[in-house]
């Protein structure tokens, strides 16, 4: 039986990319191209519980960092409009985890590793204006 319970979370993302651009056409309006992604993810999640027999709280803060590929297809339907669709085929990971106690570290876990395949939760459609 557990009372005064509470939890909250706390994120930051952030990613950088590079697009490179093959147009198929004369004019280049219609175009393969390959964006390079680099990413980072820091959050913070907190449990605070009180109980019959013991009350505390615990924290886990988790780093973790990525290195993407997105090949798609671009369609310019206006001089500076384009179309977009791109997938993303995986890439590096690389993630680490904390887990506190009380302000004590009680258990951490690291994690990496490599993914080169078709992701459908990674799937992009969209209008792109161009400056």
């Amino acid at each position: 039986s557990a009372s005064d319970c509470g939890a909250n979370s706390v994120s930051f993302n952030a990613e950088l990319f590079h697009r490179s651009y093959w147009g198929l056409d004369e004019r280049g309006r219609f175009g393969l191209f390959l964006d390079l992604a680099l990413q980072y993810r820091s959050s913070l999640t907190g449990l605070k519980f009180s109980g019959d027999s013991s009350e505390g709280t615990t924290h886990t803060r988790s780093l973790g960092a990525k290195i993407l590929a997105r090949p798609g297809l671009e369609i310019f339907v206006m001089n500076n409009v384009s179309s977009i669709f791109s997938i993303g085929i995986g890439g590096l990971s690389y993630s680490i985890s904390k887990n506190l106690k009380d302000g004590q570290v009680c258990g951490s876990k690291i994690s990496s590793g490599a993914r080169i395949m078709p992701d459908l939760t990674d799937i992009s459609m969209g209008i792109a204006i161009h400056f």
